[in-house]
């Protein structure tokens, strides 16, 4: 008898766990776009969704960064009204911070950026548009390219956002620590793990600083024009102290850049009137800021450049936390 009942109370847990399951497909696929919005276009199959490593069955390659970020699960569905198709990729993320690390991920320099009702920006392409909200990440794709088919897709992004922003009223945001001044527009990413790494500068391949989910940084690329023509270029990325001391972060750099504690030393400097410590290497600099809640580290500085480099952060101390 008593093995009955544990037999019964087992298949009651299951049933009611794939039930919780069933709701939250249910209420993911509720932020699916109106039939109204799609303008003929018909759902071509059930929804799919894939949790987990199941994201590799609909990602052939490319699919471990968005681990590296935070990956919960991801509703795929297609559209079609005639030879024309649409794509619905909508991405949860298990936090906005991650949503908004995937964006910047697939985003580039000279992709085209909108401002756009309920969201930050808008990424538009000439066959669809990409954006993040709360722990979201979205693409709506279509084969086909032109004004037509974006201004369709527009208008199905802002069905879509109006009907998170109503399950989410609460807008979250994601803490940029990083200067406003000098920041190259869409260069900003978020370094969180071997691959993301990579998305910054040169210095940055490898993963020196050994970035992961509770140890991230913002990077971009900053010009500074001193006067005329005369502009420097070079990589800032923010860490907050509390994920990576100060001490441990110059012994990483030291290390990747002359692989021992001697030969770093001899290459180390520090600047007299400014919390500046870092390392010469190859006719460049690369030393950190420190702010109050965060260490700057600013990367591939030619020497001959490096007091301008100096220059900007005197001039912008305000905009370092």
């Amino acid at each position: 008898m008593k093995h009955k009942i544990f037999i019964y109370s087992f298949l009651l847990i299951f049933l009611l766990s794939g039930l919780n399951f069933a709701q939250e497909e249910s209420d993911l696929e509720k932020l699916f776009p109106d039939t109204s919005v799609m303008a003929g276009h018909k759902l071509l199959s059930k929804i799919k969704t894939y949790p987990g490593r199941k994201l590799f069955d609909l990602i052939n390659g490319g699919g471990e960064v968005y681990f590296e970020y935070g990956y919960k699960n991801v509703a795929s569905a297609r559209y079609a009204k005639g030879e024309s198709g649409i794509t619905i990729q909508f991405y949860e993320m298990e936090n906005p911070a991650a949503a908004f690390g995937i964006y910047t991920f697939n985003r580039n320099p000279d992709d085209t950026i909108q401002q756009f009702e309920g969201i930050n920006e808008l990424n538009v392409q000439p066959n669809g548009v990409s954006f993040y909200i709360n722990k979201y990440y979205i693409k709506i794709e279509s084969f086909d390219e032109g004004a037509a088919i974006v201004k369709l897709i527009k208008s199905i992004a802002a069905n879509m956002i109006k009907k998170i922003r109503t399950k989410y009223p609460e807008k979250k945001t994601v803490n940029i620590p990083l200067p406003k001044t000098g920041k190259k527009s869409n260069t900003l990413k978020v370094l969180a793990g071997n691959i993301t790494a990579g998305a910054g500068d040169y210095f940055y391949q490898g993963n020196p600083l050994k970035f992961g989910k509770n140890k991230v940084a913002f990077f971009a690329k900053y010009f500074h024009r001193m006067s005329g023509a005369d502009t420097i270029e070079f990589g800032i990325a923010a860490i907050k102290k509390e994920q990576c001391k100060e001490s441990k972060a110059l012994y990483l750099i030291g290390n990747k850049l002359h692989g021992s504690k001697e030969n770093a030393l001899t290459n180390s400097f520090y600047f007299d009137n400014l919390p500046i410590l870092g390392f010469k290497k190859d006719n460049n600099r690369y030393f950190i800021y420190r702010g109050n809640e965060y260490i700057y580290i600013f990367s591939m500085i030619n020497e001959k450049e490096f007091l301008k480099a100096i220059k900007f952060v005197e001039m912008n101390k305000a905009e370092f936390k």
